[in-house]
């Protein structure tokens, strides 16, 4: 596998809902890669901290905690795959394998769909002809691919609904301070893969960064900000009446 080349870029403009100095970079397969036409242009979103500074609390009162170091940002439509409609937990999985790959916690390439697949039928978790299929997965299968592919441990949390989200703000915030792991979350038929969170005790209030890979745009930050994309959500951006499940990957002990 290539090793990707790395370009540097700061935009330093105001983006009310992220940072207003967001420190991104673009990741570019190399020339051999691209010979083999086999572009991929993916936004990776560079070290973010829970510091105020950094990105500054939304919330009155709120404590924020986010996501540390870089990954890319995987979404439906990349790679030469029209995964449009089942393939959103994929790229949250995706998402979160870059982040272990570029803090250094393995060499592995990211999977694709197919070895996401193939991987879950030889842990006897799926049958054959899941393989190449538009099946779903949540984050239970996340978790198993996590640890068959990159021996990454994960807890996860089940909430009953949307609304009850809003009684998990702790646990997210020590999970984003402590771990600092993207975290996949699962509910209905869509998933998404959550950054940060920013949580008032007293109040109860929260919301989350999120990271949105149902986008099928072009590799365009400004637009991926802009639109919303990534963002800070309310409790009522989730259904509040289905059932979630969170993959939230742990650091391992030792490199």
């Amino acid at each position: 596998m290539p090793s990707d080349d790395i370009v540097n870029i700061m935009y330093r403009g105001n983006f009310p809902r992220f940072s207003q100095s967001a420190c991104v970079q673009r990741f570019f397969n190399s020339e051999k890669a691209m010979q083999g036409n086999k572009i991929r242009s993916q936004i990776a979103f560079a070290e973010l901290r829970s510091a105020t500074s950094s990105v500054g609390s939304r919330l009155l009162g709120g404590k924020c905690a986010i996501v540390f170091g870089k990954y890319s940002y995987h979404h439906y439509m990349q790679d030469h795959v029209n995964d449009n409609g089942w393939g959103c937990a994929y790229r949250s999985f995706q998402t979160i394998v870059s982040w272990f790959k570029y803090q250094g916690y393995t060499d592995r390439s990211v999977p694709t769909h197919s070895e996401i697949q193939e991987a879950l039928v030889e842990i006897g978790d799926k049958p054959q002809a899941f393989v190449g299929s538009k099946k779903w997965i949540g984050s239970q299968e996340v978790s198993f691919c996590l640890d068959h592919l990159i021996q990454v441990q994960s807890k996860i949390m089940f909430v009953s609904s949307g609304a009850e989200l809003a009684n998990k703000g702790s646990e997210l915030y020590y999970h984003f301070r402590d771990q600092g792991t993207p975290v996949m979350i699962g509910g209905g038929v869509l998933a998404h893969t959550i950054i940060g969170v920013d949580f008032n005790e007293d109040t109860g209030d929260i919301k989350f960064l999120i990271l949105d890979p149902h986008y099928t745009g072009s590799e365009d930050l400004h637009t991926v900000l802009n639109k919303g994309w990534c963002g800070w959500k309310g409790i009522q951006f989730w259904d509040q009446t289905a059932f979630y499940n969170l993959c939230l990957p742990q650091r391992p002990l030792e490199i």
